[in-house]
């Protein structure tokens, strides 16, 4: 997918739905989700 042009993250499932939850308690969760988004 790289060498065609596409913006990909590589991360754990599990280390993803961390991080959300923890977005989420924080009141970032749009902030999260918008940073993610940026990938294809």
């Amino acid at each position: 997918m790289i060498e065609v042009g596409y913006r990909v993250r590589f991360t754990r499932t599990s280390e993803l739905v961390q991080k959300l939850q923890a977005a989420r308690q924080s009141l970032q969760l749009p902030s999260a989700l918008a940073t993610l988004d940026r990938f294809d």
